[in-house]
């Protein structure tokens, strides 16, 4: 809290500027600091998160490939699966946040501004994309499931496509919880620290 007052005042005493004090001065205020530090935070995760798909996808795609007899409805199911996951997750890096979309050599308010609304935009990514991966993930799933269990009784088959279903519909809820969590613990308060500065900046025009 204690670099609200400072960045408010080295941005104040520069107002008669016309273009106002540049963001690549303002370093030692600790907000651009604090910025590069969550983007390293979050590549860390997301790469791990990455890795981890990445595993999960070979694990399906050998044990898939290694039974016998796999009919094409199988392999072009699994082909959307591994398309689906690979797409979300290109998708899923593009939308992240990342410093280099900042311009440092912005005014203060024009800064503030549009760091406020990349960050906010952070909240977005897995609510919409999550649900369509998921979904994406459920066709798939039980087309190989159908394929596959097609010589069990009715009720085993069903009872299969409800278990992976709810499953997935599960990992999804879970995710968007603890995405909400982690937006909330990690880009909230620089948000709200944005906030107070750009509206301390407004009060004192």
């Amino acid at each position: 809290m204690d670099n609200f007052k400072e960045l408010s005042t080295i941005w104040q005493s520069n107002l008669p500027q016309e273009n106002g004090i540049k963001v690549s001065d303002l370093r030692s205020s600790g907000i651009i600091d604090k910025l590069k530090k969550l983007e390293k935070k979050h590549f860390r995760i997301n790469l791990i998160k990455t890795i981890a798909v990445g595993v999960l996808t070979l694990f399906l795609t050998y044990n898939i490939l290694s039974l016998p007899n796999v009919s094409i409805l199988t392999k072009s199911a699994l082909g959307w699966i591994i398309l689906s996951l690979m797409a979300g997750m290109f998708f899923y890096w593009r939308m992240q946040y990342n410093s280099s979309q900042f311009n440092f050599l912005d005014n203060s308010l024009a800064f503030i501004e549009s760091t406020i609304i990349k960050l906010n935009s952070q909240k977005q990514i897995i609510t919409r994309l999550m649900p369509v991966m998921v979904i994406s993930l459920i066709i798939g799933m039980n087309a190989i499931y159908l394929d596959l269990l097609q010589e069990e009784n009715f009720t085993i088959r069903i009872s299969m496509h409800l278990f992976m279903t709810s499953f997935l519909l599960l990992a999804m809820y879970l995710g968007l919880k603890v995405r909400k969590r982690r937006f909330n613990n990690d880009f909230k308060p620089i948000i709200d620290e944005l906030d107070l500065i750009k509206q301390n900046f407004k009060n004192d025009e």
